[in-house]
């Protein structure tokens, strides 16, 4: 039975069955691996754990080096999970199917080898490898052939489902009221460290505590020193001791973690406490940042090639910014990725655009004389018209 309480309640019942989303993950992965005759897969980079198992991640803290923590044997239609206990374990993974952390690696693969259905393996997956576990993994399972679990998982993960999108729809309405809080101590004298502070806090309030990234809160209002050009327009990430003063424009960046997809939103707030209007400067520049996003978000339909939003910005005029103008977003940054941190035109133009597809359209735009605006906007991918999930109002400056 499902339990009508959370985050997605409604008064009808929940929105999101959990346990048949986590069905159907796993549905969809075994039927890849059945078409591409692979036997068994290992996974322990980014969020395929957590596509493939559904267990709950209890921190994002320390370095992440490779390791096999998730096994989807095809034959059994069993998972496998590294852990060393039942906390955060989804209840269709019996206990029997934890295996433990070792230091030694030997180990590790002694108990891959006892997992029923490997050592039979013609083919088996993974989804990252160092030099010294691909010859551990060659030598326990002598007998079968390596290839790219990401791929096969990332194949998968590209296209949401309808419960998936409302899982990410929730995350933004997370995201977007936790911005709400750091908005209301946004005034004259607050720090940006001050402003993350109450972003944090109002997260923690709305019963979330895993930001899909540090909140990004810093004043873009250019000093006279600044060393801006009008190429390149990037945003700090690392807000700092900065105080905001009257007539600051300030970028909020809120990216928040639910069921471990992710839903963001992004703006530029203009802090003025004595009724003073925006600049004509300041107005024609969010002007510009508003045509760049709407050119953007209006690409996000089936069927387009990724490098369509390379050229949509390009039209616009405004210098490519160092950041990406586009990714896909679901268990964090999926492909494809467009601009700053991509594969370049070439490899964009190798990947469409589909229905299903969750994508963050982000813009950076700057004028030397007066400021940076940023913002950033979550998008379906439907055969009707792209969905904006993130519904943030503008303030200020429209």
């Amino acid at each position: 039975m499902h339990q009508s309480f959370g985050t997605m309640t409604l008064e009808d019942g929940p929105s999101v069955a959990f346990d048949a989303v986590r069905a159907l993950r796993r549905y969809r992965v075994l039927a890849e691996m059945e078409a591409r005759n692979v036997d068994v897969l290992m996974v322990g980079r980014g969020g395929n754990p957590k596509y493939v198992a559904g267990s709950r991640g209890l921190t994002l803290l320390g370095s992440r080096p490779f390791a096999p923590t998730c096994v989807l044997v095809r034959h059994t239609r069993d998972v496998h999970l590294l852990s060393i206990s039942d906390e955060g374990v989804p209840l269709e993974i019996p206990h029997a199917h934890l295996f433990p952390i070792s230091w030694n690696p030997m180990n590790l693969m002694m108990r891959l080898a006892q997992i029923p259905g490997t050592t039979d393996a013609r083919v088996i997956a993974v989804d990252g490898l160092t030099p010294l576990f691909e010859t551990l993994l060659h030598n326990t399972f002598p007998d079968a052939e390596l290839v790219d679990g990401d791929d096969l998982v990332r194949s998968v993960r590209r296209i949401k489902s309808h419960e998936e999108i409302a899982i990410i729809r929730t995350a933004c309405a997370l995201a977007e009221a936790s911005l709400a809080g750091a908005l209301d101590a946004l005034e004259p004298g607050v720090s940006e460290r001050e402003l993350l502070g109450a972003f944090e806090h109002a997260m923690a309030r709305n019963g979330v505590t895993t930001p899909g990234q540090e909140g990004a809160f810093c004043v873009t209002t250019h000093e006279p020193a600044d060393p801006v050009s009008l190429a390149g327009a990037a945003l700090r990430h690392i807000p700092g001791d900065r105080v905001v003063r009257d007539g600051d424009l300030v970028a909020l960046h809120a990216i928040v973690q639910y069921g471990g997809y992710e839903g963001g939103v992004g703006r530029t707030w203009r802090v003025g406490s004595g009724g003073a209007s925006p600049s004509p400067a300041e107005v024609a520049l969010a002007a510009r940042g508003r045509r760049a996003l709407d050119a953007l978000v209006a690409e996000c339909v089936p069927g387009r090639a990724a490098v369509a939003f390379r050229r949509a910005w390009e039209a616009t005029g405004e210098p490519l910014p160092a950041l990406p103008i586009v990714t896909g977003v679901g268990l964090g940054m999926e492909p494809p990725i467009v601009g700053v941190g991509g594969p370049g035109s070439g490899g964009e133009g190798r990947w469409l655009i589909e229905e299903g597809m969750v994508l963050a359209v982000q813009v950076c735009v700057c004028d030397p004389g007066v400021a940076t605006w940023f913002a950033r906007e979550t998008v379906a991918v439907s055969d009707m018209s792209p969905e904006v999930l993130s519904r943030f109002g503008w303030g200020p400056l429209g």
